[in-house]
């Protein structure tokens, strides 16, 4: 079985230290940073399974380092250590790309429990196809098309940038096409939230799928509101495209 490995970002020392030995304690190797700069280094020249980062840093900010790994398109399963009772900041860090966050004081055997099944899923998203006489691990419906190999998305054969989540979600519904799911099942598929997060989260990042990918967003052709129930992805017929990464 593969040595999983952690990098953790923390300014607090006693915290810092408690993560490091629960997760060794885990069969994990861990790599620790308690500064944001340091951590992108760390990030240059490591390739850890896994992120573990407190939101509030000592003049930092653990959201800032998440939206900035995002964007250059690192995709490393990240769990974020929030702060705060407040369901938005919760909910932000979902949006800039987090896969799971925790409130303190922290559960350390949770963390790491958390961490393990953030893994085992996103294992399962990166292996499942839904043809698989597609080859190079590509799924396709209509003009719309994901590349597991690059973790990409195309409509039109143009690339098209999507947070984690938002990928999560889309390939989600392209491997179960023509199935209606309820936002709560959304939810649950893509994510090791808290059970009681707002489901209408899921319509953020439904109108945002939306913008990107459909042709006409006031009529979508893909993803289908199915009243009454939630979210559908429509099969549609198939096109033969080519892509280009710019």
């Amino acid at each position: 079985m593969k040595e999983r490995s952690v990098l953790i970002l923390e300014t607090n020392p006693d915290l810092l230290d408690k993560l490091k030995q629960s997760f060794s304690g885990g069969g994990f190797i861990v790599w620790t940073e308690n500064s944001v700069r340091e951590a992108e280094k760390t990030l240059l020249h490591r390739r850890p399974d896994g992120i573990v980062v407190s939101a509030v840093l000592d003049g930092d900010s653990g959201l800032d380092f998440c939206r900035h790994i995002r964007a250059d398109q690192n995709w490393t399963p990240l769990i974020m250590l929030t702060e705060s009772d407040d369901e938005l900041d919760c909910v932000l860090s979902l949006e800039l790309g987090a896969d799971d966050y925790i409130r303190k004081p922290v559960r350390y055997k949770e963390v790491v429990a958390r961490m393990k099944s953030v893994l085992r899923r996103g294992d399962l998203c990166c292996t499942l196809t839904q043809d698989e006489t597609e080859p190079d691990m590509i799924i396709r419906n209509g003009r719309l098309l994901i590349d597991l190999n690059q973790h990409s998305v195309f409509v039109e054969e143009e690339w098209v940038e999507m947070t984690k989540r938002e990928f999560e979600i889309l390939l989600y519904l392209m491997q179960h096409p023509d199935r209606s799911f309820s936002r709560g099942d959304l939810l649950e598929a893509v994510s090791n939230v808290e059970r009681d997060l707002d489901e209408r989260i899921i319509d953020v990042f439904i109108s945002r799928l939306r913008q990107k990918i459909e042709p006409n967003k006031r009529n979508p052709t893909y993803i289908k509101t199915v009243r009454g129930v939630g979210y559908m992805m429509r099969s549609q017929e198939r096109v033969s495209t080519r892509i280009t990464y710019s």
